[in-house]
This record gives structure tokens, sequence and C-alpha cells, in this order.
């Protein structure tokens, strides 16, 4: 099919309308300049001005027997375009034109603002390192190319319709770094669909690494990040598994040549994301599966790394006035019935794993309270075997009147069997840690 029937509807989706018409000298109404895009018939709404003007077979359909008289008529400005994998936008089309001043009439028609400098495979760019597209190129490689030369007369003419490098942007400008969006996927390889990372890793390493300089570094992320489980967003994708572990993976170690040059390429810091208490309507179970609706806890189950990567949670204080909608809740019951009665059903190692997680240390606790506690334990101990020993003697010496090697036999007797009863009794110490926290919780009420 001939270039000049190709449908304008491959350029870029959002481009403004045309400027309303401007009155020409001789009080005519000039003709809008029309940018196309919107069919397929072989009219100047559909092919857009550049390609109708600058080809007679159209033209002389309005009676003009120049391309000259068919651009004069036309004069509102419109945005600079750019191609869609095509070979078609503002410079293609107007490159069309052979006489030199329509052809910079042509261009002139796109300087409602001048068109943005652009980097290497800057966003929109489809084929990396393909020479048609500004996008891909960068914008001092496609005006230093021949066909550029050729159009706008001299490099130095390509470039005078281009913002300066550093005219907005007080340097070289970073563009948006791109999360994979497989929803949009069917097939296509464009930044916005596939991701910005894949899109530069795919030209190779050190082209890859250029192409990333280009954008804004994107966040080290934590496993179970806040985009994670949002429709689009694979299970295996970098918001889900964590940066460390997406680094860790072959095809990243094999893009980037190494774990650690793939961490550097995100934003530095280790910053942890908050612990998340369950909302109130999703408790249940009846909401989704975001972290903010089920809580950070049923978040990273059996997730290690997932926990590394929050803050820890908050030890709470049964408060009957949180018990409304919902009686087994940390916040109705408190924290230690919760981590001591719950910890297998949460799927936590113990309740010391449970209790870790929100900042108390139960081990530590317990070995507190023995510290405490044991001294008066020795002393209640001690006077106990007093008390036995000299029962014994009672029994033996004055009840039974027996000899001094009963009497021995007698005191080991009573001692042992005192022992063995302590012995019985030692699931007391943790009844008694439980009803000092029980009074600790009571008192700080």
């Amino acid at each position: 099919m001939l270039l000049s029937l190709l449908p304008s509807g491959l350029l870029l989706a959002g481009i403004a309308e045309t400027i309303a018409a401007q009155a020409a000298p001789e009080g005519k109404p000039v003709r809008k300049w029309l940018e196309g895009g919107r069919c397929f018939e072989s009219t100047e709404e559909c092919m857009g001005t550049p390609d109708w003007c600058s080809h007679s077979v159209h033209y002389i359909k309005q009676n003009y027997k120049t391309e000259e008289d068919c651009f004069r008529d036309r004069e509102a400005k419109s945005p600079w375009q750019y191609g869609q994998g095509q070979p078609t936008g503002t410079d293609v089309l107007c490159a069309r034109i052979q006489n030199a001043d329509i052809r910079n009439k042509c261009f002139r028609a796109f300087t409602q603002a001048k068109a943005s400098w652009l980097e290497p495979n800057s966003p929109g760019c489809l084929r990396p390192g393909w020479s048609e597209d500004e996008r891909c190129v960068g914008t001092a490689i496609f005006c230093a190319s021949d066909k550029r030369k050729k159009a706008y007369g001299s490099q130095d003419g390509c470039l005078s319709y281009r913002e300066n490098r550093d005219s907005k942007h007080g340097g070289e400008r970073k563009y948006p770094f791109l999360l994979p969006d497989i929803k949009r996927c069917h097939g296509d390889q464009q930044e916005d669909c596939i991701g910005t990372e894949a899109f530069c890793m795919a030209q190779g390493p050190e082209a890859g690494l250029r192409c990333l300089e280009s954008r804004e570094k994107p966040p080290f992320l934590q496993p179970e990040s806040p985009r994670c489980g949002e429709q689009g967003v694979s299970d295996f994708a970098e918001p889900c598994v964590g940066t460390k572990a997406w680094c860790r993976g072959e095809s990243r170690i094999r893009q980037y040549g190494s774990e650690e040059t793939c961490i550097k390429t995100r934003e530095s810091g280790t910053g942890k994301l908050p612990w998340l208490e369950p909302a109130d309507p999703c408790a249940g179970g009846t909401g989704n599966d975001t972290e903010a609706c089920v809580g950070t806890e049923r978040q990273c189950r059996a997730n290690p790394s997932c926990f590394e990567g929050r803050e820890l949670g908050p030890f709470l204080l049964a408060s009957e006035s949180d018990c409304a909608s919902n009686k087994d809740t940390e916040k109705c019951i408190g924290t230690w019935k919760w981590c001591d009665g719950k910890w297998k059903s949460l799927q936590y190692g113990d309740a010391h794993d449970c209790f870790m997680k929100r900042a108390f240390d139960l081990r530590q606790f317990n070995q507190e309270v023995e510290r405490t506690f044991k001294p008066l334990y020795q002393d209640i101990i001690s006077r106990g075997s007093g008390n036995v020993t000299f029962a014994a003697l009672l029994r033996s010496q004055v009840l039974a009147q027996e000899d001094t090697k009963n009497l021995t036999a007698e005191v080991h007797r009573s001692v042992k069997a005192y022992v063995e009863e302590l012995g019985k009794r030692e699931k007391d110490y943790g009844q008694a840690v439980e009803e000092y926290m029980k009074r600790v919780v009571n008192d700080v009420k």
C-alpha cells in the first residue's frame, strides 16, 4: 500500500484537537490543519493535512493546482506528533513535501510549542534503537541523521524546532519508572505494558543500564508491598516478593550481571512498612486480601521475610470497648491472651515468636520473673524444708520414741516426699507468671 495511504490513526492517541481556523488576509477563512488518525479513508480528515497536501492526487480534488496552494490555506498550529510503530508522525509526514518552503511551513504548523528534547528510550518508544523514531534514539542522534539534515536543511535546523536540552529540566530529564501491567499486555512490548525494567534490559546489560539511568529510580520494595495483590500485578512480581528476592533471581542476575547491580538501580534505604491492624469490615474475612484489609499478621503469615520488612506491632491491652463487633480479635482480648492462646493457629513457631513480632521478649520476661521471684521461692522452700524436718523429728522422737538411726531415715523420707511434691507443682510457676501478667494489665488499666 502507498505510504500516503497509511492510516494516521497510528499516531499517538490523545493529540489535542487542531486550533480553530484563523482568518485569511482576504477575509476568506483558512481551512483547519487536520491531523487525521480517526479513520482509514482517502480523505484529508483521515489522512491528515501533511499527507493530503503533499500528494497531487489528493489536493486536486479540492481544486488546488499545487501543494503550495493547498498548504497556504491551512495555518492553524498543532502539537508535535510522533509515530506509533510506523513511518508516521510530524517528521516523516512533513519530510515528504518536496518544496522546501512548504516543508518548513509544515514543520512550523506543529510549533504550537516546541517539541521536547528527548533522551534515548523515551516513553512511547516501541522499538529501542529504531532510527525513525526520535523517542528511541534521542533528539541528538535523530537530528544528526542524514534524513533529518535533508528534511530541515541542516542539523541545527532540526534542533531549532526542539527545546534546548537544559531549558526546562535543569539537566537531563528523568522519566518515570513503570511497573509491568499485565492486564494491558497482549503480546505488545511497550514500556507501559511490560514495565521499564523489562523494556530497558531487553537491550542488553550496557544499553539497558543506560536506559534505566534515564528513569527515576524505583523504590526498594519490601515483600508483600502495598501494590502486591492489585489487579494486574503478578504474585511473582517485585512488589510481592520484594527487591532482595527479585534481584536474586537468575533472570535478573543474567540481565544485570549481579544481584548487587540490580539492587543499586533501586533507591537506597531499607525503610520498613508500618504494621497494620485488620480493618473492621475485613476482620471476618469478608473483604479483599490486601494488607490494609486483613492486617500485617495475616498478610505475612509464615513468611519471615515479609515480617522483616515491617515495623514491630504494638503490645495491646485487653479492651472491652473493642469487643462490640468481634470478640475474637487481639484488640479485644489483648496481646497476652492472643499470642499465648493462638500462636499455633497463627502459624508461629511458638508463643515467643508471636510476642517478638510485638517487641515483647517472652523468654527474657520469664527470666526476669524468675530472677525476681527466685529469692522468694528459695525462702519459702527453705522454710518449708525446716518445717518438714521439724515434723519428722517430732514424729520420730516425741511420738514414736525411736532411736537416732530411725530419726535420720524419717527425716530423709519426709524431705524426699517434700521435694517430689514441689516437682509436681512446677506448673504453678507458669500460673504465677500468668497471674502476674493479669495484675500488671489490671494495674495499667
